[in-house]
């Protein structure tokens, strides 16, 4: 069982691929017989997902990982060794990951991936939620 305050969509797709028993993106509002029942389908054997819908963000799996691998603190060299790819493909693919975001630069991108940047509400850093 995997419970996150983060609802980023391209990072509950990435646990999801770890295919838990059952995964609580808790940043939304939940009840406790909610969560009660979400563990119980879990102790029954079966697999629960709990959190927003997920929608297609657009980005291929090679576009993913290269988000992921970034906001786990990469450089390009190092997302580009990890990927075996080159440096200018790293550079590449960023580039255009962006603008299909919405987000201007890399630390943005991190900061989405990690849940700290809600694009999807518009909440940019610094900006109180509401």
């Amino acid at each position: 069982m995997i419970a996150t305050l983060n609802q980023c969509p391209l990072y509950l797709s990435d646990l999801l691929r770890l295919q838990p028993e059952g995964l609580i993106a808790s940043g939304s509002a939940y009840n406790l017989e909610q969560i009660g029942q979400a563990l119980a389908e879990v102790a029954a054997g079966r697999r629960v997902y709990l959190g927003p819908p997920l929608h297609d963000t657009g980005l291929t799996i090679r576009e993913r990982d290269v988000v992921r691998l970034l906001a786990l603190g990469n450089d390009n060299q190092e997302i580009a060794r990890a990927l075996v790819v080159t440096e200018k493909t790293v550079r590449n693919t960023l580039a255009g990951v962006l603008p299909k975001l919405g987000l201007k630069n890399r630390v943005e991108l991190s900061h989405y991936y990690l849940g700290i940047l809600d694009i999807t509400r518009n909440i940019r850093p610094g900006q109180c939620p509401g």
